[in-house]
């Protein structure tokens, strides 16, 4: 069953056309019932008609959108280089090259780090995980 506690639909960014969309956010009650919601919200299927562009995201605290945003010239380099990556939670990056998975912790600070959480492998070969180097 599907408890919403509260929702709200959020003002119209001024720089978007006034057709555009406004975003609505949702608290549901049960945690096991949102988590269902998000985990089938990313899997590839066709929405409903009556909601051909529906998009759901977990909502993230302004602090952890600042502390990813820092690592941008990160995320750049990884794209340039062909590198898949995503975001695990809070700060964690998750790294996809050559059927090679490895995540990274990152800190903030003066000086962003990068340290290495594991690397594991989903096929044989050479990752190059441990060549990269980042400025950041």
């Amino acid at each position: 069953m599907l408890l919403i506690d509260r929702v709200h639909r959020l003002p119209r960014p001024r720089f978007l056309p006034e057709t555009a969309p406004r975003d609505v956010l949702m608290r549901i009650h049960y945690y096991h019932i949102k988590e269902h919601v998000l985990r089938v919200s990313r899997i590839k299927v066709k929405p409903p008609a009556d909601f051909p562009e529906i998009k759901i995201f977990a909502e993230l605290l302004a602090s952890t959108l600042r502390r990813r945003k820092d690592f941008s010239q990160i995320a750049n380099t990884l794209r340039s280089n062909g590198i898949r990556f995503r975001w695990g939670f809070p700060t964690k990056m998750l790294l996809t090259k050559d059927g090679f998975h490895t995540s990274y912790h990152i800190t903030g600070g003066r000086d962003k780090k990068i340290a290495p959480l594991g690397t594991h492998r989903k096929r044989t070969g050479t990752a190059g995980f441990t060549t990269l180097s980042f400025a950041a």
